[in-house]
């Protein structure tokens, strides 16, 4: 008999192995109860019974008794003989009630040790305890205790392979070996030595590297990573959560097709910029390899140190570690998209294999891996959609995804997938049936302190007095609503707390807050001894604009097929550098010898330009640090040049953080120049028809309004307010940010316009009504004058004014096209043959009661391509714009979803060409 960990399953899961067991043995008919009031039966069944005197008939009923604590046979066995009695007496009530049907056979699982000592045993005392009961006529009541269980579990392969990454601990991989013998025995070597690498090299807090690498203070992931709050919606609204536990915990379910609970068993996880998107996805990577390698004898010095610092920080989190061991794979997005870029054949399992196998002395078949994906549960982390700029790459990234989502059904696998992105631009590539969506949200000012908190225990735990300084200052930061702003999330608190180190006050905007970090990092690198600190010194101006040239290029770069990483050719980057050193002056055999210096010093010193990729490229490692450059080339140059620049990168989903750091940094420098932005946002807004219809200004306005770049500014926080407010009478916008920049900027110069904006909303049309009714709701969960009147709003709602009834039937009348396209019939009939599509997709969200569905992401992702290719055309795009214009505003749900993709797909059209025409950065 196999020793099995049964406390591992949780109640959930042992009830449904109790029933897989009991069915295995029992035969197809068998009837199983879920959750609810079920009288205590999670199983039933009526016909033979395997008996040790032969088969008999009868009526059996099964429960389960799960302890998830065993405490040793004497307490275990008294809390099982205390179930016992309590069920027994509850069938003698539905007796006397009539309520149930007594069963002729009842079984008792359970994973508690009964002893078999005779007369003195547990056996022996629930024997004696069911003759107590006879009067139920109960004609047989057995148990299968633990023992019992992992026989039946040696005996049901099916049921053990379901349930394998529960019963194994310790040395997961090598206890898999013994089990099932050679045919898992090389591959199993081969994931160990992987993980162990993966668990050592994966280690590491990127942001807090830069500069001198040998300093000690660098910390680890293990250290100081924080669990961030999150929201999550899906097939069902639930409260706040905290995203590592809401995670793990849902990874401790079977995933299976056949035998998954009902709701989508994948999760994307959403935040903005410095969130910690893939901060999640690589600690999740780090907990699982160190619960799955456990403390075998093989996980020693470096590996071992950070296994049991990872399990530590977990406790410390308050997070219970995974009861459900899944093996752990880790894909960067970008860098798989620019693999398959150009529609190379190169499948996930494939691709996956060779990354594998790069670093290790065995090679790993795509056969190999997919019959490990087939035996062993599997958590794959997708990081990085948001980098996946280019339209057709994202578009081929999404059919090889789908394909492997098909194979892992085909074979069944228990699978958990977790993708990362950004809001922006997001098109609902993922499907909503399948993916439930993690939203990630900013600290508050405790939970940023106490982040703070960590961050500087870590990095000075021997200088208490420094330490404390640290935290006073973070938290007199925190106190200022200014500076507070700066510190919403892991990244921007990481920065502050840095800076903090050698500076009583805190920058003032978010600009700021990374200039002050390239400042810092530089003023400690030239304060050092020795010839690269004193080049960097003297040559402070062409370094910055050395980074800033190729901030802007590699983020020109990620927007085309095949260059998603955004990395950089070590070549190109010292094109770079020589066409600074000769606009400076220096040219032949002297520029060459600087050139070789300084990009020496820029990667062994700075350490902001790291290698990237396979071969000679460099790229940004932390991509808040690219597009904080890419900002700083935007604003260099004339008055005029700044202007067109930032009108072109302001449409762009890919560009949007670049343009708010460019922005914020006009708004610090030049003054002169704000009412010109302000009117170029709105001159966006009128560029075409389907501009008008969906305008970007809000947006961009609510955007600014939650960067504080108006902080000091009161007459220009009034003009982004007003522009902000029209965001109520378009669609699609981010409810809850709307709210809470409008409490933010909330005085008595803005809350009458709030508040008219608000109320002059709700009794407009149906999708005005929506959208601020759920505004209203978000902003009522906030603190002071206005969300006071938000409340008396929210009090006078039609419930229908959040989510009116949509209109049945299909959507879309394709009779009327004509007369609404007043074009040609050449010219309109892209737009009709698209919209003939999307017609057949919105017909189908409506089931027979007229509730609306959310649209399945893969439909959608099938005319992407297509609807891109319209957007970029302007005659196409107006033509598009007059037929979403036609749509019934009644049914404000199919106006909604047409307005939400055209966006999409017009913040897809890619800036970087342009920008790169108009000389930018010089």
């Amino acid at each position: 008999m196999t020793d099995y960990d049964l406390t591992r399953l949780g109640t959930t899961e042992f009830e449904r192995m109790a029933q897989a067991l009991a069915a295995h043995r029992l035969g197809a008919h068998v009837k199983v109860y879920g959750a609810g009031r079920d009288g205590g039966r999670e199983l039933t069944y009526e016909g033979p019974i395997p008996t040790p005197s032969g088969p008999v008939t009868a009526y059996l009923v099964l429960q389960a008794k799960y302890r998830a604590r065993t405490q040793g046979t004497g307490a275990d066995g008294n809390w099982f003989l205390a179930q016992v009695r309590q069920e027994l007496g509850g069938w003698r009530e539905r007796k006397k009630d009539h309520t149930m049907r007594i069963p002729e056979h009842l079984l008792f699982v359970t994973n508690v040790v009964l002893t078999p000592v005779h007369q003195a045993g547990t056996r022996d005392k629930f024997d004696k305890l069911v003759k107590e009961y006879a009067d139920l006529g109960i004609k047989r009541c057995d148990v299968w205790a633990y023992d019992d269980v992992c026989t039946q579990l040696d005996n049901a392969v099916d049921v053990r392979q379901n349930y394998l990454g529960y019963l194994l601990t310790g040395d997961v991989l090598a206890r898999l070996v013994d089990l099932l013998g050679e045919a898992v025995t090389d591959l199993a070597e081969t994931l160990t030595e992987h993980a162990t690498m993966r668990l050592t090299s994966e280690n590491r807090l990127r942001l807090t590297e830069a500069g001198d690498q040998a300093d000690s203070r660098a910390l680890r992931l293990s250290q100081v990573v924080v669990d961030v709050p999150a929201f999550v919606s899906g097939n069902a609204i639930l409260d706040h959560v905290k995203a590592f536990a809401y995670i793990l915990a849902h990874g401790d379910m079977v995933l299976r097709p056949s035998l998954r609970p009902p709701g989508q068993p994948h999760l994307l996880v959403i935040g903005g910029p410095g969130h910690g998107k893939t901060t999640i996805g690589l600690f999740l990577s780090q907990v699982y390899r160190a619960v799955m390698l456990g403390d075998g004898e093989r996980l020693t010095g470096k590996a071992a140190e950070v296994r049991d610092e990872t399990l530590a920080r977990l406790r410390k989190l308050g997070i219970p570690a995974p009861r459900l061991n899944r093996w752990p794979v880790r894909v960067d997005l970008a860098e798989y998209a620019d693999e398959i870029s150009g529609g190379q054949d190169i499948g996930l399992l494939r691709w996956l294999a060779s990354q594998i196998s790069k670093h290790l002395a065995d090679t790993i078949t795509p056969r190999a891996l997919k019959d490990w994906l087939r035996r062993w549960p599997w958590l794959l982390i997708l990081d990085g959609l948001d980098e996946v700029a280019s339209a057709t790459a994202r578009d081929e990234l999404m059919d090889r995804l789908g394909d492997f989502l098909e194979e892992a059904h085909t074979v069944d696998a228990d699978l958990l997938v977790i993708a990362t992105t950004r809001p922006q631009g997001y098109g609902d590539e993922f499907r909503a049936n399948d993916f439930a969506k993690v939203a990630l949200h900013d600290f508050e000012p405790p939970q940023a302190v106490e982040y703070a908190g960590d961050l500087a225990r870590a990095r000075h735990e021997d200088d208490i007095e420094l330490r404390e300084a640290v935290v006073r200052r973070v938290q007199a930061a925190a106190d200022e609503s200014v500076t507070a702003r700066l510190m919403r999330t892991p990244l921007q608190v990481t920065i502050m707390s840095l800076l903090l180190e050698g500076r009583q006050r805190p920058p003032q905007d978010r600009h700021g807050l990374f200039e002050a970090y390239f400042l810092t990092i530089y003023k400690r690198e030239t304060g050092k001894s020795g010839p690269l600190a004193r080049l960097l010194e003297q040559h402070a101006a062409d370094v910055r604009a050395i980074h800033e040239q190729a901030g802007f290029l590699l983020q020109v770069l990620s927007e085309q097929d095949g260059d998603a990483e955004a990395s950089l050719p070590e070549q190109q980057l010292r094109r770079v550098v020589l066409d600074r050193l000769a606009s400076e002056g220096n040219i032949g055999a002297d520029a060459e010898r600087l050139c070789e210096q300084i990009l020496r010093a820029t990667r062994d010193r700075l350490v902001m330009l790291v290698p990237r990729g396979a071969g000679q490229r460099v790229g940004f490692e932390v991509r808040s640090l690219q597009e904080y450059m890419a900002a700083r080339a935007l604003v260099r140059g004339s008055d005029q040049q700044v202007v067109e620049r930032l009108r072109v990168a302001a449409p762009s989903s890919h560009w949007r953080n670049v343009w708010l750091l460019a922005t914020g940094a006009v708004f610090r420098d030049r003054e002169h120049l704000r009412s010109e932005i302000l009117s170029t946002m709105r001159a966006l807004d009128l560029s075409d028809l389907l501009a008008q219809l969906v305008p970007e200004g809000p947006r961009l306005a609510t955007a600014l309004l939650d960067d504080d770049v108006a902080a000091s500014a009161p007459r220009f926080r009034s003009l982004l307010v007003q522009h902000a407010l029209e965001a109520l009478r378009c669609a699609p916008l981010d409810t809850s940010q709307l709210a809470r920049v409008l409490v933010d900027a909330d005085n008595d110069e803005t809350r009458p316009l709030t508040i008219r904006a608000l109320e002059s909303s709700l009794v407009a049309d149906p999708s005005s009504r929506a959208t601020a009714s759920r505004v209203a709701i978000a902003m009522s969960q906030h603190v002071g004058p206005l969300p006071v009147r938000a409340r008396q709003l929210r009090s006078r709602l039609d419930p229908d004014a959040v989510d009116p009834v949509p209109v049945k039937g299909e959507s879309l009348d394709l009779t009327t096209l004509g007369s609404v396209l007043p074009r040609d019939a050449a010219t309109k009939a892209p737009v009709v043959e698209l919209l003939k599509t999307f017609a057949t997709v919105v017909a189908i969200r409506y089931g027979e009661s007229g509730a609306l569905h959310r649209v399945a992401g893969g439909h959608i992702r099938d005319e992407a391509q297509r609807l891109d290719d319209v957007v970029r055309d302007p005659s196409a795009r107006d033509d598009l714009a007059l037929v979403i214009d036609s749509i019934d505003p009644k049914d404000w749900s199919t106006r909604s979803l047409m307005l939400r993709l055209a966006a999409n797909a017009r913040g897809r059209i890619p800036a970087g060409p342009e920008l790169v025409a108009l000389n930018a950065p010089p």
